[in-house]
């Protein structure tokens, strides 16, 4: 009876020492899990931010484009004027 208590008594023990284990493998893998989660926030934060500079690049590349044409067509109309008044004053000459 005496024998069989002690034995009790350390096997509680020894089930308690363990369920501390599991205790604080569960803390230490829930700590991990949270720091993954931050970890991934701020990759996504970071992608987001990415993303968004690639947007900001493609619209004023867009932008440099239709000024690129704009300058070219206003180029081409000075050019046309400019023969246009040469023409004119060619008429004029003596």
């Amino acid at each position: 009876g005496h024998t069989q208590a002690q034995q009790n008594v350390v096997q509680a023990n020894n089930v308690g020492k363990s369920m501390d284990s599991v205790a604080a493998a569960v803390t230490k893998i829930n700590d991990m899990n949270l720091q993954i989660a931050t970890a991934s926030e701020q990759q996504s934060a970071v992608t987001e931010e990415m993303n968004n500079n690639l947007n900001s690049i493609y619209d004023e590349s867009e932008n440099t484009l239709v000024a690129t044409r704009d300058t070219s067509e206003a180029s081409q109309h000075v050019k046309e004027m400019a023969t246009s008044l040469q023409q004119a004053v060619g008429y004029f000459k003596i």
